[in-house]
């Protein structure tokens, strides 16, 4: 008996470290399994984009915010984020002779809680590489167009219906625009005309409340 005891104690601590080992290989795989899918996630999200099944999300939530925008696709930067190609903002961008906003690029700043919760929510976008073109045209005068290039900022889509323009920066007839401000009730920004139709190349008031500072 007492012979058989210490071979049955290393007998259970033999088998204890071979389960121990075959757990920490498991770890092991499943670790490196997890980083090469992150990557692979990675390299797709910046070669190809990201899927539609997850833009019209993205969309539906800007658009719910009173951004309504097209975009080629989306891709991830590693250090930046999402961000969206050849985006055209407005329904005007369906009239061939109302003005047209386009932008090279527009960095979508995600809410990281919302992500943990599965769930994607825009808190602001940085806009880069803009450039509005307005049509103006007169009775019996040749077509003329207004352009603002070079447009740089951030909206910050705040609770409330409100928006926080900051550092707004463009190049307009020689000179630089810069200012900053905030929009109240601005989901009402879409009926606005200048972004809904041509109009005589006016933009048409709304009740929606503005306020800018130099």
């Amino acid at each position: 008996m007492n012979k058989t005891r210490p071979n049955t104690a290393a007998g259970v601590a033999k088998r204890r470290r071979h389960w121990l080992r075959r757990l920490l290989r498991a770890l092991s795989i499943a670790v490196l399994l997890f980083i090469f899918l992150v990557v692979a996630a990675g390299v797709y999200l910046n070669e190809v984009g990201l899927p539609d099944f997850l833009k019209r999300p993205i969309l539906k939530k800007l658009q719910a915010r009173g951004l309504d925008l097209e975009f080629s696709r989306v891709r991830w930067r590693w250090h930046r984020g999402f961000v969206a190609e050849k985006v055209q903002f407005g329904r005007a961008r369906r009239e061939a002779e109302g003005p047209r906003l386009l932008v090279e690029e527009v960095e979508l700043k995600l809410n990281h809680a919302a992500l943990l919760r599965f769930s994607l929510n825009v808190d602001s976008v940085i806009l880069r590489g803009g450039e509005l073109v307005w049509p103006v045209q007169a009775t019996n005068e040749p077509p003329l167009s207004l352009a603002m290039t070079n447009i740089q900022t951030q909206l910050s889509l705040r609770p409330g219906d409100q928006w926080d323009l900051d550092h707004f920066t463009a190049a307009f007839a020689g000179g630089k625009l810069q200012f900053s401000g905030s929009i109240s009730n601005a989901s009402a920004i879409r009926e606005w005309k200048m972004f809904g139709c041509w109009a005589e190349g006016r933009v048409m008031g709304s009740s929606t409340g503005q306020r800018l500072g130099r």
